[in-house]
């Protein structure tokens, strides 16, 4: 999923799925109503190859 951040909306609220956006100028410390949105996770395992050895 890709975030859409413009320069006029605050870095939480871009993060937040709810409609009551503020201003970049707001400080805001907490937001009783912020439901972020979902972050994939990607995991990176050690020793795993790409191609199989050549016996």
């Amino acid at each position: 999923m890709k975030q859409k951040h413009t320069l006029n909306i605050n870095s939480l609220c871009a993060s937040c799925y709810e409609k009551c956006k503020q201003k970049d100028l707001v400080l805001i410390i907490t937001c009783p109503f912020y439901d972020p949105f979902p972050v994939q996770l990607e995991l990176k395992f050690k020793g795993l190859r790409k191609k199989p050895k050549n016996k």
